[in-house]
């Protein structure tokens, strides 16, 4: 990535140091990050009392300590089954949802207490804390350097939004592996006024609103109800197709695309 744009997506996508906690009273950060509906992946656990979680050991004079709690912003219940992975870096924007492993220190899915725990070498580095997999809009958050003995924790609230998955085929009719899709709110200033965007990097154009599919032609996006502006082309930007949808929030199966011979005109 040109090292200018990486700067912009690293100052837009993480906090700072200050969002970690020492010891056992975490720091609360202030803006609120986005999730997936209860039964298809991370999901509000709703009970009134809880057990304590589980302790955990104290790091050695060698070891550091991430906690990082996940709660449920409207309710501030723990937010259960979400993949949290601790980073040595920040991905590229396109590989956020699934970061290449070798930047990957280790993976963590929250349980009921909505926490994800990291006990790793203390080499001084800078870390990364990634909140991903189906369902999230995967965000990245800043975490202290790694220090001998010292215990990092960390609460971030979450919103719940549903998952539209699509399914892109090429004009032959198989599967486009690896296309680039875009999923852009149609009225992207009203959406920005509400105060929906979340300190996502490119509100004025496609960066950070883009996924790429997988081998088998699946991008998956989490989006509120609304009408968006989709784009999607295969995997070096030709066959362009553009469509304006109007979603309720609700997904039976995959929605499906197949890519034109000839790229569309761009109809807005």
């Amino acid at each position: 990535m040109n090292p200018s744009l990486r700067s912009l997506f690293l100052l837009l996508t993480t906090v700072p140091l200050a969002a970690f906690g020492c010891g056992r009273e975490p720091t609360r950060t202030t803006d609120v990050q986005t999730g997936t509906v209860a039964g298809a992946g991370p999901s509000v656990v709703d009970a009134t009392e809880l057990p304590p979680p589980p302790e955990v050991e104290p790091p050695t004079a060698d070891q550091t300590l991430y906690v990082v709690w996940l709660q449920d912003s409207k309710t501030g219940k723990p937010v259960a089954n979400a993949s949290v992975s601790l980073l040595k870096e920040v991905p590229e924007p396109l590989y956020m949802r699934v970061p290449p492993r070798r930047i990957v220190i280790q993976d963590s899915k929250t349980r009921i207490h909505g926490r994800a725990v990291f006990m790793v070498q203390a080499d001084g580095k800078p870390k990364y804390v990634l909140v991903h997999g189906r369902g999230f809009m995967p965000f990245v958050r800043e975490a202290p350097a790694s220090a001998g003995g010292q215990t990092y924790e960390m609460e971030i609230p979450v919103e719940i939004v549903p998952t539209f998955e699509l399914v892109v085929r090429s004009p032959n009719g198989d599967r486009a592996d690896q296309a680039l899709c875009t999923m852009k709110p149609a009225d992207l200033e009203a959406y920005e006024a509400e105060g929906k965007l979340a300190n996502r990097p490119g509100q004025k154009a496609n960066y950070g609103w883009t996924e790429r599919a997988d081998d088998l032609g699946v991008a998956t996006f989490n989006r509120r109800p609304g009408k968006y502006r989709l784009e999607c082309s295969d995997r070096q930007g030709r066959h362009r197709y553009y469509e304006l949808i109007d979603w309720n929030g609700q997904q039976e199966k995959p929605y499906e695309v197949t890519l034109p011979e000839q790229s569309m005109q761009k109809p807005w």
